[in-house]
């Protein structure tokens, strides 16, 4: 159980710090489990590209990597409601969705 969810956390990390070629990659590469956790911000309209390296918050489900609808949204419930990661939540998918 610990390695799969040391996987979970490594993907999540990798995803929000690639350029969007490479989270594309990193996203197809990964597919290892029947289902994933991974932090997303639905809230946010869009994806911002970035260099490899450099941080974004992703919202998964738009491009580049338009992830289908999550089984579950578990929201992080930040206690500073209003920052802009406000809406920092756990998305749960089936990867074959993804």
């Amino acid at each position: 159980m610990r390695k799969i969810a040391l996987v979970i956390i490594l993907m999540g990390i990798l995803l929000a710090g690639c350029s969007s070629p490479s989270a594309e990659d990193t996203k197809t590469d990964s597919l290892v489990n029947k289902i994933s956790t991974i932090s997303t911000f639905p809230n946010k309209m869009a994806n911002k590209d970035i260099l490899t390296g450099e941080w974004r918050a992703l919202n998964l489900q738009k491009p580049p990597l338009n992830f289908s609808e999550p089984i579950r949204l578990i929201k992080d419930n930040l206690t500073l409601e209003d920052t802009i990661y406000s809406d920092k939540s756990m998305g749960l998918w089936r990867i074959a969705e993804i």
